[in-house]
């Protein structure tokens, strides 16, 4: 399962890193519900979903 784990959160890691986001907290229930779905490719709305601080994340993204 940290195989899928860290697949994420290195597409959290890019997502994040196009916007310039400086902090943001992931939830680790999220995290581990998605990597057991074991996908290939995570939609933008699954990495929202892992971030808890989502309202300072999305001001950043709206607003770059």
């Amino acid at each position: 399962m940290w195989g899928s784990i860290s697949q994420i959160i290195s597409q959290l890691e890019k997502f994040l890193g196009q916007y310039i986001v400086k902090f943001a907290y992931i939830g680790s229930e999220q995290l581990v519900k998605y990597a057991l779905m074991d996908q290939d490719r995570y939609t933008t709305d699954d990495l929202i979903a892992c971030i808890t601080n989502q309202r300072q994340v999305l001001g950043v993204i709206k607003n770059p």
